[in-house]
């Protein structure tokens, strides 16, 4: 005897959102967030960045110094 597996629609769904989260770039991925959890990743992102030594920041930013002075009008 034959054994045939169905999949529920709800196992169809989730291997399928597993496969499309798995494509996404990270951008794709941020945007599909609730709002407020795209709120909570901003600020700590602006206390990470607030608590950077500038050259942790120009290199995390891939900044030669050169660019940066200029960025900054130096």
């Amino acid at each position: 005897m034959l054994s045939t597996k169905v999949e529920s629609s709800r196992q169809i769904r989730d291997r399928a959102t597993a496969t499309d989260v798995s494509t996404l770039n990270f951008s794709e991925l941020r945007n599909r967030l609730p709002a407020e959890s795209r709120a909570r990743v901003e600020a700590r992102v602006k206390v990470t960045l607030h608590d950077m030594a500038l050259d942790e920041l120009r290199t995390a930013r891939e900044l030669t110094q050169e660019r940066l002075a200029d960025t900054l009008g130096l």
